[in-house]
């Protein structure tokens, strides 16, 4: 693969894609955590996904049971965000096909579709960081909460104390073999 698509675009958007072989190098200096299903990764330029696809492949090679489910807090902990709307769609349209390849997810499109269009998102983390919504979540039986935080707040806020905006609770039942209590 290229590291550039065209000249033009390193010009306007600065835009050079990261090769796997780094990709995977810079993922191993955080070993441990990149294979966590409950660490969170910001790729705040995500290009067209190669990191955001390397980091959930990792997560999921650890998934053994409970696959929908897990596949959901796969995705829920990975964001990402470019500059150029193409790039995003991109992105969220490679992650959507590397997890079909993983498994049948047919019973859980709408809610995979759900979280990629709030976890990859066009935005501009340099010069307008307060325009920037990031979507936490949290579990709860069959349930997920979310939580949403001003990108710009989590960057000013070094403590993880957070200005939440809003939560809301979607009801996601699509996890047949989980017990509400």
């Amino acid at each position: 693969m290229s590291q550039i698509k065209s000249k033009k675009r390193v010009s306007e958007l600065a835009e050079v894609y990261t090769n796997e072989r780094e990709v995977e190098a810079m993922l191993d200096l955080v070993k441990l955590d990149s294979y966590n299903i409950d660490k969170t990764f910001l790729e705040p330029s995500c290009g067209n996904g190669n990191f955001i696809i390397a980091i959930i492949h990792r997560k999921l090679s650890t998934i053994t049971d409970d696959k929908e489910f897990n596949l959901i807090k796969v995705i829920s902990s990975v964001y990402g965000i470019d500059i150029c709307e193409n790039n995003v769609q991109e992105t969220k349209q490679r992650v959507y096909d590397f997890l079909s390849e993983f498994m049948d997810i047919s019973n859980i499109s709408k809610q995979i579709w759900h979280i990629l269009n709030q976890n990859i998102i066009l935005g501009d983390t340099i010069n307008k960081p307060e325009n920037i919504t990031i979507v936490e979540y949290s579990f709860e039986n069959h349930s997920i909460c979310e939580n949403l935080h001003n990108f710009k707040n989590l960057l000013e806020h070094t403590n993880n104390i957070f200005d939440v905006k809003n939560t809301n609770y979607i009801n996601y039942r699509v996890f047949p073999n989980r017990q509400t209590s």
